[in-house]
């Protein structure tokens, strides 16, 4: 790993975001092994989606909002409150707009009603603002190692890029999966289901160029990000679970995410 100390701290960003994307599309590409999944399994999916965004919206984005903030106390939870506000009122005029228009499957020659296609672009639209900050925070992680901040170092990027990675694999799963349910093709699943980490590379190469500015709006960026995920759990994936014809299996799976993000964000994350 030699070869990778000695690049600029922006490729060292870019690497990062790439192989955090990866991690992703790695996730998703698990619809693949289901090509006939059972009703049951698509349930505790569904339940999984709802626990690990609600949990990596507290965990992952908010507690570390406040304590990023730039703000003396006791007002330091001012802009993730900001943020989570702005947040919550985007994607619900997102909700608001599109239209449910319904799309056919050709692959499988099926017609996937207009609700759960707006639904999907509210998922990834929650998840793509959720990798935004990752990004971001990544790329600042790896230039404030190589300009000598004193709180980071090369080792603290390269396990920060690592839990990202980890914490990203199951994302995929859970933005693939609900599609898959809703009558998607595997291949169509597939793709919006990495599509939500594409930014990461983008914004870790952002990050690392503008270090400075990055990091006194990275707190807005992280609340925008987490009122926009609670917003698509509480109005869109929820009532789905109780929709179901095994809503139990989707409260075992929401109970699950929320332990996989506890394990994420507090184990391999520390």
């Amino acid at each position: 790993m030699a070869w990778f100390t000695e690049i600029h701290p922006v490729f060292q960003a870019l690497l990062a975001g790439i192989f955090t994307w990866a991690s992703t599309a790695l996730g998703a590409a698990t619809v693949f092994l289901f090509s006939s999944p059972r009703k049951q399994i698509l349930d505790l999916m569904l339940g999984v989606t709802a626990g690990v965004m609600l949990a990596a919206s507290f965990w992952g984005l908010l507690i570390p909002a406040i304590e990023a903030s730039k703000i003396a106390p006791p007002f330091q939870w001012f802009p993730a409150a900001c943020g989570f506000l702005s947040g919550w009122v985007g994607i619900q005029i997102c909700d608001k707009v599109l239209p449910e228009l319904p799309v056919i499957d050709t692959a499988k020659a099926i017609s996937v009603p207009g609700q759960y296609w707006k639904r999907t672009l509210l998922l990834v639209l929650a998840m793509i603002l959720h990798n935004i900050p990752e990004g971001l925070g990544m790329g600042i992680a790896f230039a404030g190692a190589s300009y000598g901040e004193p709180s980071i170092d090369l080792t603290n990027a390269l396990i920060l890029t690592l839990a990202l990675g980890v914490h990203n694999f199951p994302e995929g799963i859970v933005v693939a999966m609900p599609l898959l349910r809703a009558g998607f093709s595997p291949g169509k699943s597939f793709f919006f289901g990495q599509m939500s980490a594409m930014v990461d590379p983008i914004f870790a190469v952002i990050g690392a160029l503008s270090m400075g500015i990055t990091e006194h709006i990275l707190p807005y960026g992280m609340g925008f990000a987490a009122g926009a995920m609670i917003y698509v759990v509480i109005s869109e994936i929820l009532p789905e679970t109780q929709r179901s014809q095994t809503p139990h299996f989707a409260h075992i799976g929401f109970a699950l995410g929320l332990v996989i993000m506890m394990a994420l964000e507090f184990g391999i994350g520390e």
